[in-house]
């Protein structure tokens, strides 16, 4: 069984900030707001008032507005706008220094990414700071769950730090919650209880004792500043977003943003689409979890997509992970990366050794530590085999807007090889919609990268999506046709060679699995 990330005919829930320093100073500097982008994957279209967001407050009634969404079609809802640039705004806009959650409802299955960040927008007064370029993005979650993981957490390890934010689904949850670090130790929290769709922020420096923020060094495996989070809850369901961030950092320049994962995710099999060894001066360190309570032992496979060595295979098989616990593959940690040279944009498949417990989750960290240059970061969740198939959504592509360019990298994970095919929709008030399909079959277990960018191998394919919009796309192996063509994908944008925004952090988000 494998979580849903879409809703059909109900509810996804999301973390909203708006305007405020978060959580009592969790996130350093002020500006901080959220922005959702929701995608109808349905067949039909919704009507002006048929979809609804729900903003949940301290206030004992939440805040709404209602729209309507083109098949294929994605809508922007940003927090304080009060409705600029025809984005979507609850009205009255909430007020600077409200934090909360959302509940995104419709009659035809939707999916949404939610942001956290502090840039101010060109053509949108209101939110942000001026000097702020951080930007994260994460899915939200059509259901709940009693237990859910991130595998990474830090507190004040390399001068980053990790902040959650839990929120009860549907009704009441009572939680608890228990760090383990890389040396051992484990921290606790709770219980407490969540009102129900609100949130609260879990701070790796509130648990008992508190997770320790000195002498971190800067080994991860012996670092005590270095840790594995599980949160459970003993009545209700409950869904979590990861926040990682500079300490101390304002105008903050960098946040970190994915969903948590839980039980359900988990899998005896792992997909991770973009792993990077100084591709285009970016490097990504893969955190694989032992969910189980004894050690495990896995196989890590990648194939290069593009780069130097393109088609190329490497691997770093047999590898321990202690029980509640994790394990970084990256260029910094010898031998994980199976010795795949520089300038490579890589897959991975993860597979536990001797069992087919499903037990493993992963996630993936990106930065460009090494290029000299101000650090842009972001991060995303791999995938569990269970929860592949053959149609993917990607709410959020952008073709240089407002400075702002997407690449779309989609897996291969079955056993055969196949063409991938891809629509655009794009647009707000006329949408318009552009198929078009890979020059060649992708092979098992490999990638292909949809780049928003002008490139000499992409530049007849990619011609008929426009630049200047947004756009959202529906992702097929083959025609769709074929259960059997199963994917996987991941979503990523940049500022860094536009004009608008040129400082503005990466981000990432996870493509939609859909039936």
């Amino acid at each position: 069984m494998s979580r849903k990330y879409f809703a059909t005919g109900v509810a996804l829930i999301i973390m909203l900030f708006v305007t405020s320093v978060v959580g009592a100073q969790a996130l350093p500097g002020s500006g901080w707001y959220s922005s959702v982008v929701i995608q109808n994957v349905g067949a039909t279209a919704i009507d002006a008032n048929g979809a609804r967001i729900d903003v949940y407050t301290s206030s004992a009634t939440p805040s709404s507005v209602t729209f309507g969404l083109a098949v294929g079609q994605s809508r922007t809802f940003i927090a304080g706008s009060n409705g600029q640039g025809g984005n979507l705004d609850v009205s009255p806009p909430l007020p600077s220094g409200t934090n909360g959650s959302a509940v995104i409802s419709a009659p035809q299955p939707i999916v949404a990414i939610g942001s956290i960040q502090n840039n101010q927008i060109p053509g949108i007064s209101g939110p942000g700071v001026s000097g702020g370029n951080a930007n994260g993005q994460f899915r939200g979650a059509s259901q709940g769950s009693t237990s859910i993981f991130y595998p990474v957490v830090k507190n004040n390890y390399v001068n980053r730090k990790t902040v959650f934010s839990i929120q009860a689904v549907g009704g009441d949850a009572t939680i608890t919650a228990s760090i383990r670090s890389s040396t051992g130790q484990t921290y606790n929290f709770g219980p407490t209880t969540i009102t129900a769709n609100r949130s609260i922020i879990l701070d790796p420096s509130s648990f008992s004792p508190p997770m320790p923020s000195t002498s971190c060094g800067n080994v991860i495996a012996t670092s005590p500043c270095f840790g594995a989070l599980t949160v459970t809850a003993s009545s209700g369901q409950i869904a979590g977003t990861y926040i990682e961030f500079q300490v101390g950092q304002s105008p903050a320049q960098i946040v970190l943003a994915a969903s948590m994962l839980s039980a359900d995710d988990a899998d005896d099999q792992i997909y991770c689409p973009n792993i990077k060894n100084e591709y285009v001066r970016r490097s990504t360190g893969m955190s694989v979890f032992n969910t189980s309570t004894s050690p495990v032992r896995v196989d890590v496979t990648y194939k290069v997509t593009d780069g130097p060595n393109a088609g190329s295979t490497y691997t770093r098989n047999d590898v321990e992970i202690p029980a509640r616990s994790s394990v970084v593959f990256s260029r910094f940690d010898t031998g994980t990366l199976g010795g795949m040279p520089e300038n490579n944009l890589a897959s991975a498949t993860i597979k536990l050794r001797g069992s087919t417990n499903d037990v493993l989750l992963a996630v993936v960290n990106e930065a460009n530590l090494l290029d000299g240059q101000r650090v842009r970061a972001t991060a995303y969740t791999c995938f569990g085999a269970k929860s592949a198939t053959a149609k993917i959504a990607a709410p959020i592509f952008k073709r240089d807007l407002a400075g702002v360019t997407s690449g779309l990298v989609v897996q291969n994970v079955s056993d055969q090889a196949f063409t991938l095919r891809a629509t655009f929709t794009c647009g707000t008030t006329t949408p318009t919609t552009v198929t078009i399909n890979t020059p060649s079959p992708v092979d098992p277990g490999a990638s292909y990268l949809f780049s928003g960018f002008v490139r000499d191998d992409n530049r007849i394919l990619m011609s008929g999506v426009p630049f200047r919009q947004l756009c959202s796309v529906i992702v097929t192996g083959g025609d769709g046709s074929n259960p059997n063509y199963k994917i996987v994908g991941i979503a990523q944008e940049t500022a860094q060679f536009g004009t608008a925004q040129p400082n503005l952090d990466n981000k990432n988000y996870e493509a939609f699995n859909l039936p």
